[in-house]
């Protein structure tokens, strides 16, 4: 229950910041806003129904959640409509909103310690994302309040956070029970197709992608 409440209140924060973050730059706020948590629902619902258990297939069931993130990421670097969003949005909110993924590094240390997740997940194997949640702070402060790194340096940090997350997402599906399954772990990595922790793949992971892409584009 305690593990339950801390990850729901990490993506709450989440939720806030993308509330805010869209109110502040379109006028279609409550639209998206009611999409975005219509999608919450709906991979809650196939989480807690059991469907997206089922890895065995070709495709995995779970492609059902993964194929609209991807969609959605390929929108952000490429579309010129979400300029304004982009533009709009402070760009110390970008950066400290990242120190989230601290809070999720720690969830799954406690996970794996408890035989949820495998260890491959966490810092103990090879999930060094938790690096970009402890950084963000700092990285913030020395941009946004002493302006003594430059947008470069702030690139290079969005880039490695966006590599690092590509590194928990490669290895998280690697070592599900797929079909193509590499990494043989204890216990297989099947935790994101229950609820709530699907929302890791669904909404947290998205939004952390989404925060440094913006980050990267604002002038």
């Amino acid at each position: 229950m305690i593990l339950t409440l801390t990850f729901l209140s990490i993506v709450l924060c989440l939720l806030v910041i993308t509330f805010y973050i869209l109110r502040q730059s379109t006028t279609r706020y409550k639209l998206i806003f009611s999409a975005i948590i219509g999608w919450l629902f709906l991979t809650a619902g196939l989480a807690k129904s059991g469907f997206l258990m089922t890895f065995n297939t070709l495709p995995p069931r779970m492609v059902i959640v993964l194929i609209p993130v991807v969609v959605f990421l390929i929108t952000l670097t490429r579309s010129k409509n979400v300029k304004s969003i982009i533009q709009a949005t402070p760009q110390s909110i970008l950066i400290y909103a990242q120190t989230c993924r601290f809070g999720i590094e720690l969830l799954f240390y406690v996970l794996a310690a408890q035989q949820i997740i495998p260890d491959i997940m966490t810092w103990h194997g090879r999930n060094w994302d938790i690096l970009i949640g402890l950084s963000a702070p700092l990285i913030g402060y020395l941009y946004c309040q002493k302006h003594v790194i430059s947008k470069v340096v702030l690139n290079i940090w969005n880039y490695l956070g966006i590599a690092l997350l590509l590194n928990v997402m490669t290895h998280g599906l690697l070592s599900a029970p797929t079909p193509f399954q590499v990494f043989h772990v204890e216990p297989a990595n099947t935790f994101v197709a229950t609820w709530p922790y699907v929302w890791i793949p669904a909404f947290v992971i998205p939004c952390a992608f989404a925060f440094h892409i913006f980050s990267i584009r604002k002038q």
